[in-house]
């Protein structure tokens, strides 16, 4: 069997900053990487116009080297033994651990039953995949996304960019309405019209069915339509089934402490598994890559002895055409929101409330924000009295 001081499975970013994190507090305990792709570990890929225009995938790989790490590719963990303090692989092989750090990341959502044809995209794999389709004229033209959330929205813009003739399905009333007010999501419904997009809000994908080149595909609403493709971007599920079945805690992804522990003080979890107790919003689950990034670097420094305790806001933010936003804690649309407009639909900052607590902030085509936001949610999120005050805290 062999023994790391530190194992990781997971080959992202939450697993590679978790390496940094041992080694700021650690030189020389062994680290060990178990990873089911064949490949250095590397970020998850960001989707926006260059996607298809531009060699960009050198950016994307995590160097390792620097960290004395010993990577173990193409083995899928199987089974991790908390009192043995062992795991096993696919292979039989067994690898023990002092502490252990579970950053399985994520899965993307399949439409049930996962029709044949339809195109996800999550991993590095679906980029190389989906960049190859892209370059293609006459097969890859015409192409239906379904969803409206981060995926959909940022995929069909990127196609539109680049020639492709889109079309976009989803059951809400707009484009991302998961975090926007009601009136923003319905206006960028109109704004993706306009740059040539047909919009299909409140019209769910019911049954679609690949016959030969082509795939149709049948709508909630009786609608057939016929397209070259269809990319399904409705949302990811924490990859919990290894702590599950270890008996971690779990609950909508791993549940931690605000120190990154599972229920098994030997074992952690970061990254798009992780549900963490945070100290100032409570539960929070972040699927984004800022939210990996830091927790998977203090979840290595605590493994090594450290009390660090994860209170960091995560933010993400995202391009669709002409618009840029950027979102700081938790924001969610069924939250209180007050809107800030500099110009209606333009130019803003929306607050997102809960029980009378600041909990989020995005700021719509105003960059440069995330840090004052950060400020504004952690010092000023208990002196709130009057929603209305919120209007001239953040310069806009």
């Amino acid at each position: 069997m062999e023994f790391f001081n530190y194992l990781i499975i997971g080959g992202g970013t939450a697993a590679f900053s978790a390496c940094h994190g041992i080694r700021e507090h650690d030189s020389s305990g062994t680290i060990g990487i178990i990873s089911n792709a064949n490949y250095e570990p590397c970020v998850r890929p960001v989707i926006s116009a260059r996607l298809f225009q531009e060699d960009i995938i050198d950016d994307y790989w995590l160097n390792t080297s620097d960290e004395d790490v010993t990577l173990i590719l193409s083995k899928k963990v199987t089974k991790i033994e908390p009192a043995e303090k062992k795991v096993l692989d696919n292979e039989g092989n067994e690898y023990g651990y002092d502490k252990l750090l579970i950053a399985t990341g994520a899965a993307p959502r399949k439409i049930e039953p996962d029709p044949k044809g339809v195109i996800y995209f999550h991993t590095i794999d679906d980029y190389f995949s989906l960049k190859k389709k892209s370059e293609q004229t006459e097969d890859f033209r015409n192409i239906c996304v379904v969803g409206g959330g981060f995926i959909g929205s940022e995929i069909a813009a990127a196609l539109a960019q680049n020639g492709k003739f889109v079309t976009m399905l989803f059951p809400a009333v707009g484009i991302l309405a998961s975090i926007l007010p009601a009136s923003l999501a319905k206006y960028l419904n109109a704004y993706y019209k306009q740059r040539g997009i047909d919009v299909f809000p409140e019209e769910a994908a019911i049954g679609i069915e690949k016959i030969g080149r082509e795939i149709l595909l049948k709508t909630s609403k009786g609608n057939m339509m016929s397209f070259d493709a269809v990319i399904a971007g409705i949302g990811i599920r924490p990859e919990v089934g290894l702590a599950q079945a270890a008996g971690l805690q779990v609950g909508n992804g791993i549940i931690v402490d605000s120190y990154l522990r599972t229920s098994d003080p030997s074992i952690f979890a970061a990254g798009d598994v992780a549900r963490v107790q945070h100290p100032l919003l409570g539960f929070l689950r972040s699927d984004h890559a800022d939210n990996a990034r830091v927790m998977g670097n203090i979840a290595g420094a605590n493994m090594s002895g450290q009390e660090m305790i994860y209170d960091h806001l995560p933010c993400f933010y995202s391009e669709l055409f002409d618009i840029s936003y950027q979102a700081v804690g938790d924001v969610n649309s069924r939250f209180v929101h007050v809107i800030d407009w500099r110009e209606e639909y333009k130019e803003g900052i929306i607050y997102y409330l809960s029980n009378g607590q600041l909990r989020g902030i995005l700021s719509w085509n105003i960059p440069g924000q995330i840090n004052a936001a950060r400020s504004l949610i952690v010092f000023g999120a208990n002196k709130i009295h009057n929603v209305h005050t919120l209007k001239s805290l953040l310069p806009v």
